[in-house]
């Protein structure tokens, strides 16, 4: 299974296997491993998967500022409440959006800032990070941006930390070249397998027999 390559960053590894995945194809869907999970986003898939190997867990998008998710796959905001993740068709909506004060799209506002955040705690030492940044064909339309993301494939810190991000591409005909052919490990996120679709299918059933 895709997700298997989180088992390399166990708690007895001194060093981490890959500090940057970029993670791209059926990452917009629904994921179901047991009914006693239910189904989970990707990003919830993520951490459930991960739990065990990282202290904390955040999470950041064009539009979403980076946030930590709790180890139940939510994201927790000033008010403890969970914010949902962005759908694509809600995240193109709100990328259009205008800030009328400044004159900037909302996603310009944000990722800089969202990137510059996002090394500070892939350079920490203290603890175990992993951050999960979704639509990063958005962030690469920016060149200042994409040379961020690039230098932390060289930036030492970095590289001794046990820290991980994971950049998730929802398009990859519009993810730029520099990542399409950089040494960044690529995963490709698969559909499921005919025993996985039967299960769900159980589980809906299930699910509506009970409500």
């Amino acid at each position: 299974m895709w997700p298997d390559f989180l088992k390399r960053y166990g708690n007895g590894s001194p060093i981490v296997p890959d500090h940057m995945v970029l993670l791209y194809g059926n990452v917009a869907d629904t994921f179901f491993d047991d009914i006693q999970y239910g189904e989970e986003t990707l990003e919830e898939y993520l951490v459930r998967h991960a739990s065990g190997r990282f202290d904390h867990f955040y999470y950041a998008d064009p539009v979403t500022p980076l946030r930590e998710i709790s180890h139940d796959g939510n994201r927790s905001n000033e008010g403890g409440k969970a914010c949902p993740p962005v759908a694509p068709d809600r995240f193109e909506a709100m990328a259009r959006n205008v800030n009328q004060r400044t004159g900037n799209t909302v996603e310009n506002c944000s990722m800089a800032e969202t990137l510059t955040r996002v090394t500070t705690l892939l350079e920490s030492h203290d603890t175990r990070n992993m951050v999960q940044i979704g639509f990063i064909e958005e962030y690469c339309t920016d060149r200042m941006n994409l040379v961020m993301i690039k230098k932390w494939l060289q930036n030492q810190k970095i590289l001794h930390s046990r820290n991980l991000v994971l950049l998730v591409c929802h398009q990859w005909s519009q993810l730029c070249a520099d990542l399409k052919n950089s040494n960044i490990q690529k995963i490709e996120v698969t559909l499921p397998d005919s025993e996985g679709y039967e299960a769900y299918l159980r589980y809906l059933v299930n699910y509506i027999r009970g409500v």
